[in-house]
């Protein structure tokens, strides 16, 4: 925790800061010399001598500056600047975290009915709410919102537990919403029984990513369509149209397995 003024006025933080120094004076001037005593450059007057960081909080850079007006302590003053790291009294912070819960149902049962449904019917039975979406989607916040033959959209909710550590969405969200968006495209021409995985995956990421933005859709289409190969294509846009990345993908088949039939090559022919 960082406090920032004259901790005379708050007794509880004059009480945590005492067992940095000892026989310490109860008047600032005392602390800012023992502030002073072992970080005062040479040939820098008093008032414009920077204050000691704790290296993590260095880190922060100008950021910083957000961390110390975070809690409602005290006006800022370089002259009553006091570091405490080990003091379990961290109330004014707590409004910085956040929680998240997610909870999913056994992903099992979903796949054992998609080898017992078409992939159009598979899709729309979990668009409708029928069949329990994959665990991803509630952990990312993912939703199929459309699922026409060859053609399927999925939601996402931005939100900062999707933030890489420099303030946007992961790259990563980007390719998992786009493969999924573009491998259900896929899986919404398969017939009953057939089953598929990606081969490939291709993402140019466009634009960045943000709160600022609530909610975004990653549409799939499929582009040709064989026997034993799918290709796709993706796209990310905002509600504004905005496009913030689009993909490519490639994709195996595979068919029902037949019994009594099997080919010298694995492949079933």
């Amino acid at each position: 925790m960082v406090g920032v003024g004259d901790a005379l006025e708050d007794l509880v933080l004059d009480q945590a800061v005492q067992p940095l120094g000892e026989d310490v004076a109860g008047d600032a001037q005392a602390r800012l010399e023992i502030v002073e005593a072992g970080h005062a450059e040479e040939g820098v007057p008093d008032d414009e001598q920077a204050p000691p960081l704790a290296h993590d909080v260095k880190a922060l850079g100008d950021r910083a500056g957000d961390v110390l007006e975070a809690g409602p302590l005290h006006e800022t003053s370089i002259e009553g600047c006091i570091i405490e790291r080990t003091s379990p009294r961290v109330s004014s912070m707590k409004k910085l975290m956040r929680r998240r819960e997610v909870s999913w149902e056994d992903p099992m049962i979903g796949a054992a009915l998609a080898l017992d449904l078409t992939g159009l019917d598979y899709l729309r039975a979990i668009a409708d709410g029928r069949i329990a979406p994959p665990p991803i989607a509630g952990l990312l916040g993912m939703d199929v919102v459309d699922v026409q033959p060859g053609r399927v959209t999925f939601s996402l909710e931005v939100g900062e537990h999707l933030y890489n550590p420099i303030g946007s969405v992961h790259g990563g969200v980007f390719c998992t919403l786009l493969d999924s968006a573009m491998g259900c495209a896929v899986h919404s021409t398969l017939g009953r029984g057939h089953a598929f995985t990606t081969l490939e995956l291709k993402v140019n990421l466009v634009k960045a990513l943000t709160v600022s933005t609530p909610s975004v859709v990653a549409t799939g289409q499929v582009i040709s369509a064989g026997r034993r190969v799918v290709t796709a294509s993706g796209q990310i846009t905002g509600p504004d149209g905005t496009l913030y990345a689009h993909a490519t993908t490639t994709c195996l088949i595979f068919e029902p397995h037949r019994p009594g039939r099997s080919g010298g090559n694995g492949d079933g022919r």
